[in-house]
């Protein structure tokens, strides 16, 4: 799907730090004394917070209004830009960054290879296909119902022409043959737990977006935190699901799950992706996951909020 939202203008990105800024203050006024009675407003990454050794308390990086300018709190995409999400809130430029190369890069290759192979019009996969021991660089996508391979002498993933024309010699005995022509997805590789971890700090930055610090660093949280951070090891065994039948990106809601009541929590939709977070004070929601994985209930009832357009920060959660 493509961008079409334009960025925020920096009145929208202040504007935004405003409101955080408040929110933070009314949440934790004691954090700001250290500064000063006269102190100047300033926000909290919602991301890189850190406990300290009791777990007790959070030990936060406090940015000034000029951050905003400077680049060091940027407008994130929530959902990622890939699948038509839009600026929603500020965080940290590290944060922002490293989960762009961290974990969307993986979802995005995933995604490119399932519409690939579900025959999504204007999709390709970039593809290594071997044949008769001969190997080739290839492009594969879906024209008219079929599969087809391009072998084109591209300038980052050049073709030997003479190894393709082996291959091409090779391929045309394996067909004949009846040999097995293998196909591997060489540019859309991808580490699937990677890829689970961006919906789910997604779908944290769409909570933050609508509870604030209130929400964020209730009990439970941290945990998710904790897996954001440190993505291919597996803090919360099961926290995502993915949707029977097609769904498009553009079906993003937020659900506060009540029944049944095990599973209350909070259920956030990004296209096929529900992503499950826990309610304020809830830190056992995980283990309950982890012993149902998701199989004893199929169906749960609940309240939905519509997809915030911009941060407010003050539903409480």
């Amino acid at each position: 799907m493509e961008d079409t939202i334009l960025k925020v203008s920096l009145a929208t990105k202040l504007r935004w730090f405003d409101r955080g800024a408040a929110a933070f203050a009314q949440v934790f006024p004691d954090a700001l004394s250290p500064l000063g009675t006269n102190a100047s407003p300033h926000y909290v990454c919602p991301q890189c917070a850190e406990p300290d050794a009791a777990g007790e308390r959070y030990r936060v990086q406090l940015f000034p209004r000029t951050a905003v300018q400077g680049g060091a709190l940027t407008a994130e995409h929530v959902p990622p830009r890939f699948c038509g999400g839009r600026e929603l809130v500020l965080t940290c430029k590290p944060c922002n960054s490293n989960a762009g190369s961290q974990l969307e890069a993986h979802a995005y290759r995933r995604e490119n290879t399932i519409d690939t192979m579900s025959g999504v019009a204007g999709k390709s996969s970039r593809v290594h296909v071997a044949a008769g021991g001969r190997r080739v660089f290839a492009n594969l996508k879906t024209e008219s119902g079929l599969f087809a391979i391009d072998l084109p002498p591209w300038k980052t993933y050049a073709n030997d022409p003479k190894e393709v024309e082996a291959f091409q010699g090779a391929l045309l005995s394996a067909v004949s043959e009846r040999s097995p022509v293998t196909v591997t997805f060489a540019g859309d590789s991808n580490v699937p737990r990677r890829a689970d971890v961006t919906w789910l700090r997604h779908a944290y930055l769409a909570l933050f977006a609508i509870g604030g610090y209130r929400y964020i660093f209730q009990p439970g949280l941290g945990l998710v935190r904790k897996q954001i951070k440190e993505p291919e090891a597996e803090h919360i065994p099961l926290f995502l699901a993915v949707l029977p039948a097609a769904h498009s990106w553009i079906e993003r809601r937020i659900i506060y799950v009540r029944d049944p009541e095990w599973l209350q929590s909070w259920a956030v939709q990004i296209g096929k992706y529900l992503v499950f977070l826990p309610k304020s004070g809830d830190t056992e929601l995980y283990a309950r996951l982890a012993e149902d994985r998701v199989t004893g209930q199929r169906t749960f009832s609940g309240d939905a909020f519509e997809w915030p357009i911009e941060p407010s920060f003050g539903l409480r959660l």
